[in-house]
């Protein structure tokens, strides 16, 4: 089976997959058919985040199915390997707050958008922080673990990394309030989680990345997260035009985020080359 024809196979499975687990999930919590379908009451942050765990168990066992019965491989040790961990995790942590920060505070110098805190909630707080770990690990093993390395054995490593994040952008396409911009960031975001993955081949830079991305935005900081309206302990006011605050869409709708993620991409590009030269002059010392 040639490798497009794979890479097709598993958007069919996952949309099967994770959409009847996630049906099941929503049926096992009381919520209704109308809710399902987006026609009735929107899901509370409570049943949004556990219909996500069924979701994220379908895409686990597509994940494993995928390299043991299609490519017919082991899943790479290096994909969850720990050898590197406090190091990228801190490199997520700098990169996502950096990228996000810096606009943020931007808009806020500028009089784009205003913050104001709102009580504080911790229910509101963990039970986001558990959705954005399942949406995280879910996206992360499908878009990098799964279909782009399933490019790269096929394709040269740039090349693959371009196409599955233009599938990763895809995937969001039926999100509410999507921009032109917003696809644009959507892709660069899948670029920047990728190019790590690239060099890498490990995801833990990819989980953490990811879910501090989502987690700073929603809760903290009262964006919309690609999209989507989540539950927050800040209330944001949008005065700007939709371009440089990102509109409904979120942050990820801005130019901001745009030019940010774009420097972040070519520095994080040139640290991991410079990294990898390093570990292959030690090994040949050594």
């Amino acid at each position: 089976m040639k490798y497009y024809t794979r890479i097709l196979v598993y958007i069919v499975l996952l949309f099967f997959a994770v959409g009847f687990l996630q049906i099941v999930g929503a049926l096992m919590v009381g919520v209704g058919f109308d809710e399902i379908t987006g026609s009735g009451n929107e899901l509370t942050l409570m049943e949004d985040t556990i219909i996500s765990y069924f979701g994220l168990a379908g895409t686990i066992a597509l994940f494993f199915f995928a390299f043991q019965k299609i490519e017919e491989i082991s899943v790479p040790k290096s994909f969850f390997s720990t050898h590197q961990l406090k190091r990228d995790t801190l490199l997520a942590v700098i990169t996502v707050v950096s990228i996000i920060g810096i606009g943020t505070a931007i808009l806020l110098l500028s009089n784009q958008i205003s913050l104001t805190p709102l009580p504080f909630d911790g229910g509101i707080v963990l039970t986001t922080f558990l959705l954005f770990v399942s949406v995280s690990i879910q996206e992360e093993l499908f878009c990098r673990g799964l279909i782009q390395k399933t490019l790269m054995r096929s394709i040269p490593p740039y090349t693959a990394l371009a196409v599955a994040s233009f599938l990763f952008a895809l995937l969001h396409a039926f999100n509410p309030n999507l921009s032109l911009l917003g696809f644009i960031n959507l892709t660069l975001s899948g670029v920047l989680l990728g190019l790590v993955f690239m060099h890498t081949e490990n995801l833990w830079f990819c989980f953490v990345a990811h879910l501090i991305w989502n987690f700073i935005q929603a809760p903290f900081l009262g964006f919309n997260v690609s999209g989507n309206e989540i539950q927050s302990i800040t209330q944001i006011q949008l005065y700007g035009p939709s371009y440089l605050t990102g509109g409904k869409f979120g942050y990820e709708g801005s130019i901001l985020c745009t030019t940010l993620s774009v420097i972040a991409i070519f520095i994080l590009d040139l640290y991991f080359r410079k990294r990898n030269k390093e570990s292959v002059r030690l090994s040949d010392i050594g």
